[in-house]
């Protein structure tokens, strides 16, 4: 209930905000895990790039800790991938099997990535993030 009314003033604020006026929505493809299900994922263009952002929360019968992480991909028109950037959730998700509570997820490619972008795909991919290449 706190996070539900948090975000209803939350989506207030930014509904009234110049920058929400000129959000563009972008369809999304959702993979959940076999932990992980994400709920109420939306992703949308602005002037700054563009913007993917959603919940995740265990499946029913799940619990303990939980070892994934997100890959929120940028695709092209013809459903190349652009870019993707790994993600985490904020906070933690619950370890007791009688709580379900949600952690939400918020991803933002930018401009450069965006001009080309025509929809966005977020899955929960299996163990913790990947090591940086350099």
């Amino acid at each position: 209930m706190k996070q539900e009314l948090a975000l209803l003033v939350l989506a207030t604020f930014v509904g009234f905000s110049p920058a929400a006026q000129a959000r563009t929505p972008l369809p999304v493809v959702t993979v959940d895990g076999s932990d992980i299900e994400l709920r109420g994922v939306s992703a949308a263009r602005d002037d700054s790039g563009v913007y993917a952002a959603g919940w995740v929360r265990r499946r029913v019968g799940n619990f303990g800790s939980v070892n994934a992480h997100l890959h929120v991909d940028a695709l092209g028109a013809d459903s190349q991938t652009l870019q993707t950037i790994e993600a985490r959730w904020i906070g933690t998700l619950p370890t007791s099997i009688r709580s379900r509570h949600a952690a939400i997820f918020r991803a933002r490619f930018e401009p450069a990535t965006s001009v080309s972008l025509a929809s966005v795909r977020v899955s929960v991919e299996p163990g913790p993030r990947h090591p940086a290449k350099g």
